[in-house]
């Protein structure tokens, strides 16, 4: 009986050790996008963790399990100007875009991506004033 229930339990979290995470999303876009390439950042570069198509708007990356927090990247393959960062915490992702490729009308599901849009939102005020107020010092007698 005991083999029985350590057996169970070894299996329960082998499966839980090997489930793995995904990072779902849609563009909601006339723009047509067809292929996206999936970043880790890191201090040294940015390693590919993943390329998939893009199916009437809509993806999913499958995560593998070694993949560490941090920075991650989404970028259109055919345009790599359009990119979109975000942060993976051993979590599955959700994300929507209205407009391709602008943070501003990305929505994220987990918290910590809701907190760095709220950040860049802010730094981007701070950024515009400073300037302004560069504008007026440069041209002032």
């Amino acid at each position: 009986m005991k083999f029985k229930i350590a057996f169970i339990f070894l299996s329960l979290l082998n499966s839980s050790m090997l489930s793995q995470n995904t990072i779902t999303g849609e563009f909601q876009s006339e723009e047509s996008i067809s292929l996206i390439t999936l970043y880790a950042l890191n201090g040294t570069g940015d390693d590919m963790v993943s390329e998939i198509k893009v199916t009437n708007g809509y993806f999913k990356f499958n995560i593998p399990n070694t993949l560490p927090s941090g920075l991650l990247l989404l970028e259109n393959k055919h345009n790599t100007s359009n990119k979109i960062f975000f942060i993976y915490n051993q979590q599955s992702i959700k994300f929507l875009t209205i407009k391709n490729w602008n943070p501003d009308s990305t929505s994220f599901s987990s918290n910590e991506n809701k907190a760095l849009k709220l950040y860049e939102k802010e730094v981007n005020i701070v950024r515009q004033k400073i300037r302004i107020i560069n504008s007026f010092i440069r041209y002032y007698p």
